[in-house]
């Protein structure tokens, strides 16, 4: 959801850049479609986002990128301990996996805001 909404606020300012969405769980590894509830949800703000499929950090060189933003702390030391130097943001915003339909739009409504703030800083 991230990856989409900082694309979004990205070209609504007209700022081209590249953004790519990765995971470190195993699960990333199988390039799984996003859940129901994810598709609903931003479906509901515009976005679509069927076509997304999930990746693993091992399949991209994240030394390409000026920004990595972890979702979580435990996610940047993972990044750092592959040898990343560069900025690295968490956004502590926990993913709503399983959880009820309401969980997935306070998610949403939480990661819109932080793409708001991360834009807004560049």
């Amino acid at each position: 959801m991230l990856e989409e909404f900082l694309l979004k606020r990205l070209d609504e300012r007209g700022i081209d850049a590249d953004v790519e969405s990765t995971g470190v769980h195993v699960s990333a590894r199988r390039h799984k479609m996003p859940s129901g509830p994810t598709i609903a949800c931003m479906r509901r703000r515009g976005i679509d986002i069927r076509e997304h499929r999930s990746r693993h950090i091992d399949t991209i060189d994240f030394f390409q990128f000026d920004i990595i933003i972890a979702m979580m702390t435990w996610i940047k030391e993972d990044v750092e301990k592959r040898g990343y130097t560069g900025p690295l943001i968490v956004a502590d915003i926990s993913n709503p996996a399983s959880s009820r339909p309401q969980d997935y739009e306070v998610c949403a409504k939480q990661l819109e805001q932080f793409a708001e703030e991360i834009v807004s800083a560049l």
